[in-house]
């Protein structure tokens, strides 16, 4: 693995990501490379996913057994599919539908302990309602609902 000044890391398989890239709910039509295994076996990026999802989430969101059925991608009861951008590349994840899904949006907010961070919404069709924190937080920055 090499990784240069700025932030870019190249696995040994050839694939990149970039270390200085937020990571972040995104629309399933954003541009960006697709994710690859091997990025996951880093500790450093499954660690920021599990911190980004216990922020974004919740940490009682399971795991989620996710199917695929004639090559569509078919999450569990309860679920919804969810494109996240990770370290510059785009993951698809199935988040509990309860934790992004409508109704209680228009009373969420957000908190920054050191920095600013600002309230984001969006509908996304067949997918709900995504709510989420951005900002220039250089602390923990928290939704809440």
């Amino acid at each position: 693995m090499k990784v240069s000044k700025s932030g870019l890391v190249i696995t040994d398989n050839g694939g990149y990501i970039n270390t200085n890239a937020s990571t972040r709910f995104i629309s399933s039509s954003e541009t960006l490379p697709e994710g690859f295994e091997a990025m996951l076996e880093l500790s450093e990026v499954s660690t920021d996913l599990d911190n980004f999802l216990d922020s974004a989430v919740g940490t009682d969101r399971g795991t989620p057994q996710i199917s695929i059925v004639n090559g569509e991608v078919i999450p569990p009861t309860g679920y919804l599919l969810k494109a996240v951008a990770l370290y510059g590349r785009k993951i698809t994840i199935a988040v509990p539908e309860s934790a992004i899904g409508g109704g209680g949006d228009d009373k969420a907010s957000c908190s920054c302990s050191q920095g600013t961070c600002t309230l984001k919404k969006t509908t996304i069709p067949l997918v709900g309602s995504v709510t989420w924190c951005e900002g220039n937080c250089t602390g923990t920055c928290t939704l809440t609902k």
